[in-house]
């Protein structure tokens, strides 16, 4: 008869294969897409308007702590979108 102990590994080694290949997956798919998340253009067109006349200098002197071309490119902004 087995015994109790190594009941015990057994029934946890499902939870801990389950574990191991989600890991594993989640690993691949970094690797795979890592390299293409955030690789999106900056639009000129939204650059030029980020460095516009409009912002006071105050607020374009924070531009390199704010970043704000690769924030909003990041979510996705053009410059004919509507953010409502």
């Amino acid at each position: 008869m087995l015994a109790p102990q190594f009941l015990c590994q057994i029934r946890r080694l499902p939870g801990a294969i389950v574990i191991v290949l989600g890991c594993l997956l989640s690993l691949c798919l970094g690797v795979v897409l890592g390299p293409s998340i955030g690789r999106a253009q900056p639009d000129p067109l939204l650059a030029a308007i980020i460095g516009g006349p409009q912002r006071s200098e105050a607020n374009k002197a924070r531009d390199q702590y704010r970043h704000p071309l690769e924030v909003l490119s990041f979510f996705g902004l053009k410059v004919d979108s509507n953010p409502t």
